[in-house]
């Protein structure tokens, strides 16, 4: 009797289907403590899987040890970790010379596992930064007032103050994508003028001055995508695990309240991280 016809591809697409959703129920079950803090909630977290077992396949951890560690790392750190420049130190050791590729792996997920641990104790801080900056009169914020917060809220994430610079360019340059807004202009100062505002005791012009300089609706878009981008990682708007935060800045951003959705999210998970039934 002649065999039927049997699709392998299918077949691989199938069991690889399993694979995913046993590692969903594993993160679900190990992991449902720690969902909130992320936060997140288990209803998302098979998009996550799914989303991020196509980052593992393009990073050639497509099949066991390295699939399931990618995707963790994923979990800890972001999708799109290894774009993130706020993840380099775990670029440095997926890519390090010298070293096996398990090896590599494994150290990437040692190196996720504490800056998730410090990203955690920091965040409760950096959504006061935020929130005190979403809810400013766009008169009470200087230059100077605002690049402080920005440079303490970087700090606050680990970042050197160094790459601060780039650091926000990239995330302003990111929202402007998303948002479909032009990049502000800004004032680059070669090395005879930057001499010249030191010699003079001047203030350096920052890049986050031009925000400044927008329209109120623009100025608000990327305001908030930046503080996001630094405070949940540079893809936070396309991650599923989080969900709740997607839903609080689809808001109609014509409407005034915005910025208070916002806030009432960060408070709750602020009161998440630091298991205060009252915020406080």
């Amino acid at each position: 009797m002649p065999l039927p016809v049997i699709d392998l591809q299918a077949m691989a697409l199938a069991s690889r289907r399993e694979v995913e959703r046993k590692l969903t129920r594993y993160l679900c079950d190990t992991l449902g403590w720690a969902l909130p803090k992320v936060p997140t909630t288990p209803a998302h977290v098979a998009d996550f899987v799914n989303g991020a077992a196509s980052i593992a396949d393009r990073a050639d951890c497509s099949e066991g040890h390295a699939f399931s560690v990618h995707i963790l790392i994923s979990f800890l750190a972001g999708v799109g970790w290894a774009d993130d420049p706020a993840c380099s130190t775990l670029r440095a050791a997926f890519h390090a010379t010298g070293l096996a590729f398990d090896t590599r792996l494994d150290l990437t997920l040692q190196r996720a596992i504490q800056l998730r641990q410090q990203h955690e104790q920091a965040q409760p801080l950096m959504h006061g930064i935020s929130a005190t900056l979403l809810l400013a009169r766009s008169d009470s914020l200087t230059e100077e007032s605002l690049w402080s917060a920005l440079l303490r809220m970087m700090t606050h994430r680990g970042l050197e103050p160094g790459s601060a610079k780039a650091l926000y360019l990239r995330y302003e340059a990111d929202g402007c994508r998303r948002h479909k807004l032009p990049v502000p202009p800004h004032q680059v100062l070669d090395g005879a003028q930057e001499q010249a505002y030191r010699y003079y005791a001047k203030r350096l012009p920052q890049p986050s001055d031009d925000l400044l300089n927008l329209a109120a609706l623009p100025r608000m878009l990327l305001l908030e995508h930046i503080l996001l981008a630094i405070t949940f990682g540079r893809f936070f708007y396309v991650n599923p695990l989080l969900g709740a935060l997607h839903a609080c800045a689809t808001q109609d951003p014509s409407l005034s309240e915005r910025p208070y959705v916002l806030q009432a999210f960060l408070d709750a998970h602020t009161r998440a991280l630091t298991g205060s039934s009252h915020g406080q």
